[in-house]
Parts: structure tokens; sequence; C-alpha cells
């Protein structure tokens, strides 16, 4: 039974080709056309040990997103052709169950081999008080996509506009505690990016969004609110002070919303 478990895994690890054959209207059969694949794959867990079915494994790459859904063992396997994957920066794979807080693994590119698996098991924590979120499992690009230089010159998708506005059920919370993961933030050299709160239409609060690291990776942030008017949506903006030239181009995701009563 060892050996057909190790062998099992073994097979999870080989890097795929797909193969691809073309005819001509005669039929004629053409050469095989064989596409590298990157596989990313792992067993995810919760705080007990036991397996979670059910959440979703994304990748993107050249503005495809690569996903797969954890199978009854908590298993997944993601399969990226190899060519779609930046040759530099920092790439997210992310991992999404509702009421449970997301996972973000990066890599470095370009990347050393075609096969990714953990050494461990990645293990999920619930999210009691985690707030339904619209679109809160997505990647997003913010900017104008005219950028350059090797830490912010591989987004993993062309750019959603200048602006995201997610709506948030919050009914019976009057704390809002939000938490994401972004890069490419250069907030410092003149680029006013703000997360606004919302209620309706009208700011309850807004907030500067910080420098990311320098080195192209992904920085945490985390914002705290307080309101006694329902927070609807929360809108994330890119350079909001410049009306004209360029804007900021930057990444953000495993975006949550924990919502509570104080």
């Amino acid at each position: 039974m060892k050996i057909k478990k190790l062998l099992k895994k073994s097979l999870l690890l080989v890097s795929l080709s797909l193969f691809i054959v073309s005819c001509s209207k005669d039929d004629e059969i053409l050469p095989i056309a064989v596409v590298d694949q990157t596989i990313f794959s792992d067993i995810v867990l919760d705080t007990d040990s036991n397996p979670v079915e059910g959440a979703t494994v994304s990748i993107y790459a050249k503005n495809i997103r690569y996903f797969s859904l954890t199978d009854a063992s908590g298993r997944y396997v993601v399969s990226v052709p190899t060519t779609a994957l930046p040759t530099s920066g920092y790439i997210s794979l992310t991992i999404y169950l509702h009421g449970w807080t997301p996972i973000n693994m990066t890599f470095l590119c370009p990347l050393l081999s075609q096969e990714y698996t953990a050494l461990v098991s990645l293990v999920f924590h619930p999210c009691q008080p985690c707030l339904n979120v619209d679109g809160d499992s997505e990647l997003y690009h913010l900017g104008d996509d005219d950028f350059g230089g090797w830490a912010n010159s591989q987004f993993q998708k062309n750019s959603d506009g200048l602006e995201i506005e997610l709506n948030v059920d919050a009914a019976g919370s009057n704390q809002l505690v939000l938490h994401f993961q972004a890069k490419g933030l250069q907030t410092s050299i003149g680029h006013d990016n703000v997360i606004q709160f919302l209620n309706g239409t009208e700011v309850i609060e807004e907030r500067l969004i910080l420098d990311s690291p320098i080195n192209g990776s992904y920085g945490e942030y985390t914002y705290t609110v307080n309101s006694t008017s329902p927070i609807t949506s929360v809108k994330l903006i890119s350079s909001k002070n410049i009306t004209s030239g360029d804007r900021d181009d930057w990444e953000f995701t495993c975006l949550y919303v924990e919502g509570h009563s104080i």
C-alpha cells in the first residue's frame, strides 16, 4: 500500500505535456505540437488535519485564470502552460473557500522547476466572522497598463480599470476589519492609492494604501473601520489624485472582511 501511495503521489508531480493534433482540409495528420505544463499540487487540511473539499485554487498567467477545486482528500492539481508564466517578479496562487482565511502562495520567477508541491500540507484556518464579499476570490489589477521595471513588469493579468468596487454584506456589524495582499504599489512617489469604505455613494472613511515591498513581492494590508452607518461596499482606487498622465499599476488578492459588533 505504501508503494502504491508513493507512486500515486509521484505521478502528480510529473511535468505534463499537452499533445495537440491538428488536421488539414484533407484530414492530413500534421506534426504533433507539445505544450509543456508547470504543475502546482498539494493537499489542503483544516486545523484538525481533516481534508478541506471544494476550495478554489487559482493562478493567473497571461490574463487567463487556471484553477481547480480541492477534492474529497483535500488535493488539488493546477496545470499552467510553462510559456504563459512570467519570467521575472512574483506570482500568486490563491486558495479560497468562504468561511476560511484565504491562502496566498507566492513564487519568484523565473520558476526553476515545472513541479511545485509544498513539503507539508497547507493548513486552512476557519474565519467565523468573515462576511460575504462579491468577487473576493479574484486577483485584481488596477492601473493603466503602462509600467516597467523588474519588480513590477510581470503582472499576471491586464488592468481591470482604475478602480474596483466590491459589495459587502455587513448587516449587523459596526466594525469591519479588511485584509488583502498587494504588490506594485508606489504611493510614496506621488500616487494616492486609496481604499474607501462606502454606504451607498457616501464615503464613510478613506485610507491611504502605503507602498508594497520594493522587491515586487506581496505586502499584507489590514484596515479597521468603526461606523454607525452600515458599510455596503469597499472601493480600491489607483492614483486617485491624478486626473491625467501615468497611473500606478498594482495587483491585489486574498481580500476578505471580518464583521464585528462592538
